[in-house]
């Protein structure tokens, strides 16, 4: 393992095996913070390390990565007698619903599933077995350009989204929206669309997440839950849920070698009173309800579900009950907002 570590590094940084001693870290020859991400994300689609902060935190030495590797790979013999392939993901993903000729929105968090062998092309390769030449494979590309001030680049700003979504962002044939927060990259049939779509909010009727709407794309979770379930969002804008408010945002955006200026309004929450939402208790039932269906595969979840019936499900829930998305010991602070008690 030391070899083969020691190897792979080398290829990264550019450097020779003999310079990579156990002493090797950060800030060493040829390893620089720009490395050091393409380290991170490369540990992550060979071993399927979730890139969490104590794991990029110990990876910024060799010994640290060779302890990290070795402890997964420890974990991942004990609990998994074969390895995950591609024919099993093809599997999952038919027996969930996802067919020919379907539009799919991924948000992932692959490391979840335990060790695969090049992860990001299996994966990718199964979604377009499974939907074929006439569908469409799309994933969230949300940058924080915007809020640091800094012009947000189509063609180069890196996801902020997980690495699954990176890859596809760097597809040759992946096609990305304009909006410099809540982007999307897509590849397949009806990726031009999402190219084209302009909206002054980011989750609007006309933004990429009311075009899928309109589309009724498959919402896909991968290896992660409707915690992360970006429509929720969507849908609380639709709702004008009363614990966000929506404040002007000042950015810029460079589109084929050209940068404009961006003026988009952003659905904020209040910073006072904090407000925390739950989307993992109410999407469960969410997802139940609109007729979702799960699988896993060794010890990561794949949720599918139709993008209109979460939505219209959850916008009778909200419709009831403008705090069902919010956790339980906040609820109380919504209804100070709506008497007015706390300021934006």
């Amino acid at each position: 393992m030391k070899h083969k570590l020691k190897k792979y590094l080398s290829e990264i940084f550019d450097i020779k095996q003999e310079n990579i001693t156990d002493e090797y870290a950060l800030g060493s020859s040829g390893w620089d913070s720009l490395k050091h991400m393409e380290l991170v994300f490369f540990i992550q689609n060979k071993y399927g390390i979730e890139p969490t902060e104590d794991n990029v935190i110990k990876m910024m030495t060799f010994q640290g990565i060779l302890d990290i590797i070795q402890n997964c790979n420890i974990k991942y013999n004990n609990n998994n007698n074969n390895n995950i392939t591609e024919s099993d993901f093809v599997e999952a993903l038919k027996y969930i619903g996802l067919c020919n000729g379907d539009d799919v929105f991924v948000q992932s968090s692959i490391g979840t599933f335990g060790r695969i062998e090049n992860s990001l092309e299996i994966i990718k390769n199964a979604f377009l077995s499974v939907i074929g030449k006439d569908g469409t494979l799309a994933v969230p590309t949300f940058t924080t350009n915007s809020i640091k001030k800094e012009s947000f680049n189509v063609d180069q700003s890196v996801s902020e989204s997980g690495i699954f979504s990176e890859y596809i962002r760097t597809m040759p044939n992946a096609l990305r929206s304009v909006h410099p927060f809540h982007s999307i990259a897509a590849i397949g049939s009806k990726s031009k669309i999402f190219a084209n779509v302009k909206s002054k909010t980011s989750f609007s009727r006309d933004s990429v997440f009311g075009k899928m709407y309109d589309l009724d794309f498959k919402l896909c979770f991968l290896g992660t839950t409707l915690k992360h379930c970006t429509f929720f969002h969507y849908v609380e804008e639709q709702c004008n849920v009363p614990y966000r408010f929506f404040v002007k945002i000042s950015s810029s955006v460079t589109n084929k070698g050209k940068t404009i200026p961006f003026l988009h309004d952003y659905f904020a929450r209040y910073s006072e009173p904090l407000i925390i939402a739950d989307f993992h208790k109410p999407g469960e039932k969410i997802f139940k309800e609109a007729g979702g269906k799960k699988k896993f595969i060794g010890s990561g979840p794949i949720y599918l579900v139709s993008a209109r019936a979460l939505v219209d499900t959850t916008l009778l829930h909200l419709s009831n009950d403008p705090t069902y998305l919010i956790a339980d010991k906040d609820k109380w602070k919504v209804q100070e907002i709506l008497n007015g008690n706390f300021k934006k």
